[in-house]
């Protein structure tokens, strides 16, 4: 593999970490946002 594929595929796992990580981010923030409605009823 050459210097250039290698770091191709470190910024492509990074953009995919990135993209799982927002996802696990809106989860919680739906999550707590869920909760704070539940808690106030």
């Amino acid at each position: 593999m050459t210097y250039k594929e290698k770091s191709f595929k470190i910024n492509s796992n990074k953009k995919l970490n990135n993209k799982i990580l927002a996802m696990e981010y809106r989860v919680a923030i739906s999550k707590g946002i869920y909760d704070a409605i539940i808690s106030f009823k």
